[in-house]
């Protein structure tokens, strides 16, 4: 009941669950939301899984829930799992603290391309030369705090 008020004052929804209930949650509500979005969080090593729970805790408060994905090898990539996550969602989320090209948003999309062709939005460092600084500044400037997370999860 309370995801479908939210809905209905326009506020944006991400819900993650096992299939049957993201299932039950469209069963319930009868009818399709712009603003609902179903989706699945993908990391591999940093951000540890406190940081994490962090981030889906503050995700939660403004009644948005995630499920968090955690790839402990890209090669061999959980090629089953990232297909699972890819049927149950709307939207994927890869997040890696270096660049995206040739990481886990790379290996994630190439399943996806090859077996389940799907939305992946792939966060990190975009085709520049790295900064240094403080972990907690360079997570802020390139968007990988929850704020910049729950941006592209909306608007991605």
């Amino acid at each position: 009941k309370i995801v479908k008020s939210f809905l209905e004052e326009g506020k944006y929804v991400l819900f993650t669950g096992t299939p049957c209930q993201v299932e039950g949650l469209y069963a319930f509500l009868q009818k399709d939301y712009d603003n609902l979005y179903t989706g699945d969080i993908i990391c591999h090593g940093i951000p540890s899984p406190k940081v994490w729970k962090k981030y889906k805790e503050e995700l939660e408060k403004q009644g948005i829930n995630i499920r968090v994905v955690d790839i402990h090898t890209i090669k061999p990539i959980d090629e089953e799992t990232i297909i699972k996550c890819a049927k149950e969602t709307k939207k994927l989320v890869s997040i890696e603290d270096h660049s995206v090209i040739n990481g886990l948003g790379t290996a994630i999309s190439d399943v996806l391309t090859e077996k389940y062709p799907t939305k992946l939005i792939k966060m990190g460092i975009q085709d520049e030369f790295g900064r240094s600084g403080k972990a907690t500044e360079l997570l802020e400037y390139y968007g990988l705090t929850a704020d910049g997370i729950i941006h592209q999860i909306i608007n991605g």
